[in-house]
């Protein structure tokens, strides 16, 4: 039986907070930089009178499907996994709404046109543990979604994301470590 792996999307398959700083840069006129943010809670890093309507810029037209580019090397691994009858990707991401699965569903057709996209599933944040079995492994930036999952973990690293650690899980600066890894 194929070893599920589960990859999230935003800042593991793609640079959204790249690109959503960037964007709030444009539009506050303001020079925050993903190094600033320490924590997965980027409206204590915004300017004040910005806030939570942070979160506003995740509905700008074609964010997912035009303004992220994949991570450097992630179209190379994943298309290898995937041609590999060892694994099962599946493919998890948080979307607030429709739009943004229908828009993140673009992306991976556009970027991972290997990919069987009827893998690809809308999931609240922390939830994603539930799509596998307890020999799968998890791909994601966000400490939360690993608080329910005892498998094996990868984790890109991000300022945002150092403060946080758990037993059987891997740090990475490039997805080609998950390769090095599972072929140990």
């Amino acid at each position: 039986m194929a070893r599920t792996i589960l990859f999230d999307i935003d800042d593991t398959l793609n640079n959204l907070v790249e690109v959503w700083i960037n964007l709030y840069n444009e539009q506050y006129n303001d020079t925050l930089s993903i190094d600033d943010i320490l924590t997965y809670r980027i409206e204590d890093y915004v300017k004040p009178e910005v806030g939570l309507k942070i979160y506003d810029i995740l509905d700008t037209p074609n964010l997912f499907s035009e303004l992220v580019s994949p991570v450097k090397g992630s179209i190379e691994v994943l298309e290898e996994l995937n041609n590999d009858p060892n694994y099962d990707i599946i493919i998890v991401s948080s979307c607030l709404k429709q739009e943004h699965y229908d828009d993140k569903l673009k992306f991976l057709k556009k970027h991972y046109p290997f990919l069987d996209t009827s893998k690809f599933y809308s999931s609240a944040s922390g939830e994603k543990y539930r799509f596998l079995s307890s020999d799968g492994v998890m791909v994601d930036d966000n400490p939360h979604n690993f608080k329910d999952f005892d498998g094996l973990a990868f984790m890109p690293n991000y300022a945002y994301n150092r403060g946080y650690d758990r037993v059987n899980m891997v740090r990475i600066d490039s997805l080609k470590e998950i390769l090095e890894y599972l072929n140990q």
